[in-house]
């Protein structure tokens, strides 16, 4: 049972809380309809990831939400906040429509992190004023309001603190079930804080088992921690993958920077944090281990290496498990390749069985929150200890505030410009919203070109499902089969018509002009998107024709070399193609063949005896070329020939080449992905690597 000391400070948090969400959001935001300032990429995406999650049947796991990425995936996959989207889904029937509930979640995080910080540094000092501005520099923190900007549930830092002050203050009654609490939490918050949870209590266990050498308590509380998590993981759909989608890349490249805690703007830009002190150069990948402390919590910082430097033995022995944790965190956060601001100080490949499960933490600057968070304790602590007065610290807030002003003023949303949607009313898309009930992309992928615009439309009217997504984890070769579905239905005119399909690149669009000219199908250009609504080409206006006609193919001459490159305005690629990377490889030149149709369009008066490819790579296995079968304007070609591994030759024979558009069509029969043949996590239905063709 919560005392009255405790209650008033809850209280207190909260009303901090939510003066803070005011500060940052404005109050017109706070409404649970508002969406005007959901403008950036992750945000929008986690509003649709809830959305459709409340907006669909229950199911099971309880977690599915199929509807949004038209692919088996679930809500614990987004940054939804998954812990309230299930209790809100609950009221579902009751709530208004575009509900949302991530105004409630900022006040949450902000209250949270007060409360929790405020605990630990009265645990360790005994003094409620000191305590109650110390938890002010952790709430204001610029690792936290960076994040509540970019991503809502990584912004639940007081998940570490919570777990920090449960290893601090261990006396407390039923600590083994608050851990196991904390845990399930965690998980159905972001899985990276589970980690980090799973991390530090990996470390007190063990330092428990080499006290006490008691092998049976040491299970049995690992046992009493990891099953219940184990369950709620189960039944609230984290299993619903493959765990080689679990894996992904950016380890060694979303990594944190040794200057990372002096370091005022995390992606080199003019977006600084501090008033006073400049950018430290950093890669690219590094904004993930943003760290920067501020200048009142630097000030203090060096009170604490003071404070260690008079008191070293003394410490060292008292806390040498959190300096063990400290240096774990560390290790994870710099990784493989470490820089010193510009400098690249180390770097080494890892043994290759390693980056699997360094993969699930790909973006491992993160894990340097748990050690900002323990400087920041163990500074309050040295400077409580070295009996300086409060009003110090009273004045090195004041400090850190002012330094933090730029970073501060950048984050508020006001300073922000609300989402343009003047676009919606062009009657088109009134069309769209009141005639069709899905959204397709022609290519569904995680991080589409299209999404911004789509995901306003998607927002603000009412569709059943879409397969525009952005999800932290997916699966990889169920997204590539369902693209091999899209592209087999479109060149059989499967087509549904309650399907708006939005054109993903050039190289779709000029397969199905060629495929759909002749048909009633109506082609838009809106807002730099192609947009394909079948049954309505009498809609189409006169500038959506002129722009429609201008789609030409590439007239290609004999001996001509043409390069196979993806999204080429003057190329000769139809749909079936992928980036040419290769696992962790990252190639530039040639498209990779991918499903079980790709396609080449162009235009060729003369007559050709030979089609010559270049190959970079087959990946079928022991490359039989059995499974793969050559059309020719719907004639299949044979005599197909192999010389060594760069090049296939098609002897064409007596065949005949159309005067109009002209199209080669590769049947992958049996395309792998990479992964099946354990040569990376890529799980794309590959065939082959083509660089170039040639007709002679």
């Amino acid at each position: 049972m919560i005392d009255s000391k405790n209650l008033l400070i809850l209280l207190l948090s909260f009303i901090i809380g939510f003066c803070l969400t005011i500060l940052l959001l404005d109050y017109k935001n706070l409404g649970f309809t508002s969406t005007n300032w959901l403008t950036l990429y992750d945000s929008k995406s986690d509003f649709l990831a809830l959305k459709f999650f409340l907006n669909d049947k229950w199911r099971f796991p309880i977690g599915l939400n199929p509807n949004y990425g038209d692919l088996q995936n679930s809500i614990v996959f987004s940054g939804a906040v998954p812990l309230l989207s299930f209790i809100f889904k609950i009221f579902k029937n009751y709530l208004p429509y575009n509900f949302h509930f991530f105004s409630i979640w900022i006040m949450i995080c902000f209250s949270l992190q007060y409360f929790f910080s405020y605990k630990i540094i009265h645990y360790l000092t005994k003094k409620t004023y000191y305590s109650l501005i110390a938890a002010i520099f952790f709430v204001i923190s610029p690792i936290l309001i960076h994040r509540l900007g970019i991503h809502l549930t990584l912004s639940a830092h007081w998940i570490i603190l919570a777990a920090l002050y449960l290893e601090i203050f261990k006396d407390q009654k039923f600590l083994l079930s608050k851990k196991s609490f904390l845990l399930i939490i965690s998980s159905l918050i972001h899985f990276y804080f589970t980690i980090m949870l799973i991390i530090i209590n990996a470390v007190f266990s063990l330092e428990k088992l080499y006290i006490k050498k008691n092998f049976k308590l040491f299970l049995k509380e690992n046992l009493f921690l990891f099953t219940p998590l184990i369950l709620t993981m189960f039944l609230f759909g984290y299993f619903v993958l493959p765990p080689s989608d679990s894996l992904g890349f950016g380890y060694g490249f979303y990594k944190a920077n040794l200057l990372t805690f002096f370091d005022s703007s995390p992606d080199n830009s003019i977006n600084t944090w501090s008033l006073f002190l400049p950018d430290i150069y950093n890669s690219i990948g590094e904004s993930e281990g943003f760290g920067y402390f501020g200048l009142g919590i630097l000030i203090l910082l060096l009170i604490l290496v003071f404070f260690i430097y008079v008191n070293y033995s003394k410490i060292i022995k008292k806390n040498l498990i959190y300096l063990i944790i400290s240096l774990l965190f560390l290790i994870i956060a710099f990784s493989n390749s470490i820089n010193f601001g510009s400098y690249q100080v180390l770097n080494f490949e890892l043994p290759i069985f390693m980056y699997a499960p360094l993969s699930i933490i790909r973006a491992s600057g993160r894990f340097i929150w748990p050690v900002y968070y323990l400087i920041l304790i163990f500074s309050f602590y040295a400077f409580y200890r070295l009996r300086f007065k409060t009003f110090y610290l009273l004045l090195l807030l004041v400090i850190q505030i002012i330094d933090l002003t730029p970073g501060i003023n950048k984050s508020l949303i006001l300073k922000k410009p609300l989402v343009e949607k003047e676009f919606l009313k062009d009657p088109v898309w009134s069309l769209v919203s009141n005639n069709f009930k899905n959204i397709i992309s022609t290519y569904s992928t995680n991080n589409s070109n299209n999404f911004p615009v789509i995901s306003t439309l998607l927002i603000e009217e009412k569709f059943d499902k879409t397969n525009f997504f952005r999800l932290g984890r997916y699966n990889r070769e169920a997204a590539s089969i369902y693209r091999s579905e899209v592209y087999k239905n479109l060149i059989k005119k499967n087509i549904n018509y309650e399907d708006i399909y939005v054109v993903d690149n050039i190289d779709h669009l000029r397969h199905l002009k060629y495929i759909y000219r002749n048909s009633d199908f109506g082609f838009f250009y809106r807002n730099n998107i192609w947009l394909i609504l079948p049954g309505y080409k009498p809609q189409m206006s006169f500038k959506d024709k002129k722009k429609f006609e201008m789609i030409n193919y590439k007239k290609i001459e004999l001996n001509e070399k043409i390069n196979i490159e993806m999204k080429n305005m003057n190329g000769i690629l139809g749909m079936g193609w992928s980036k040419p990377s290769y696992g962790r490889t990252i190639k530039s030149g040639g498209s990779w063949t991918e499903g079980y149709f790709s396609s080449l369009l162009f235009t060729l008066n003369d007559k050709a005896n030979l089609i010559k490819i270049s190959v970079d790579k087959i990946i079928f296995k022991n490359q039989d070329l059995s499974g793969v079968d050559i059309y020719l304007n719907d004639i299949k070609l044979t005599n197909i020939q192999i010389k060594g591994t760069k090049e296939i030759y098609i002897d064409l024979k007596n065949e005949k080449f159309k005067n109009d558009v002209n199209i080669i069509t590769f049947n992958i029969k049996n395309p792998i992905t990479p992964f099946s043949l354990l040569e990376s996590v890529d799980g794309r239905l590959l065939g082959l690597l083509i660089k170039e063709v040639e007709f002679q």
